[in-house]
């Protein structure tokens, strides 16, 4: 039985009727589109924004650490061997960096100082240097530290020697204890604003990443619109060829039977 013309034109009706309505669909979603990628786009810039304080906040805390007011050249007797290399005096810290390797010791630990002289050679603290041309020996300053451990039961004593100047050295070291209440409280204040400034970039994190899930929303929405459009399209598509088989192979068996 062939099949009803008037279905053909049902189904052709209806599915430009479904095409153009999920088109228009498409189309209406826009709008919402664009306004959710602008929202996203003002997120990041607002997230970038907290970024730099951040940031900065970080640079500062971090330069305290590494900031250096004394440096002068060493040899450090670390119990094992000397080492020479270079004596630093930060904000909160002595620190000493060395061919064998490198040391520190918190400024707020040192309970004690002692002065001496040393009689070392040249090259001292030098691997393979010290044994086959150690040079000739010279005299210089030598500051003894006594350290507190952390359980504060036991001291420990750091000694360094061939010092070009170990009044200088003391006097510095002792000028940097006398201001680690106010390294600390710079510290602190800065922590506190480094936290703050993390927070508010927490907030702005949160409010790109729903901004991104709103435009995913979006996104999506009208990805499953093109999807249904596509499949519709494609059900055309092959009525649209099925119909032009059923032409053509009843045209030819009008031709076969014309010829008979």
């Amino acid at each position: 039985m062939s099949p009803n013309p008037l279905d053909y034109a049902l189904d052709d009706t209806e599915r430009s009727r479904q095409i153009a309505t999920l088109g228009q669909k498409i189309a209406s979603m826009q709008p919402s589109k664009g306004a959710a990628e602008s929202a996203l786009a003002a997120a990041k810039r607002a997230e970038d924004e907290r970024r730099v304080p951040l940031a900065s906040l970080e640079k500062q805390l971090s330069g305290i650490g590494a900031q250096v007011h004394f440096e002068c050249n060493g040899v450090y007797l670390n119990c094992q061997a000397l080492d020479r290399g270079k004596v630093m005096v930060g904000n909160d810290q002595l620190r000493f960096e060395g061919w064998r390797g490198n040391t520190a010791v918190a400024l707020g630990a040192i309970t004690g100082f002692d002065t001496g002289i040393s009689n070392l050679p040249v090259r001292a603290g030098v691997p393979v240097l010290e044994k086959l041309w150690p040079g000739t020996s010279r005299k210089a300053d030598t500051l003894r530290l006594t350290i507190r451990q952390s359980d504060a039961t036991q001291m420990q004593q750091v000694v360094l020697a061939d010092l070009p100047d170990g009044s200088s050295l003391q006097a510095e070291v002792k000028k940097r204890i006398g201001k680690l209440a106010t390294v600390g409280e710079l510290r602190a204040g800065l922590t506190a604003q480094r936290q703050a400034a993390a927070d508010e970039l927490s907030v702005a994190s949160l409010a790109t990443a729903q901004a991104k899930a709103k435009v995913d929303e979006v996104d999506a929405e009208i990805a499953s619109y093109r999807i249904q459009r596509a499949k519709v399209i494609e059900q055309q598509r092959v009525v649209d060829a099925t119909r032009r088989a059923a032409k053509a192979l009843a045209a030819e068996a009008a031709a076969r039977k014309a010829g008979k």
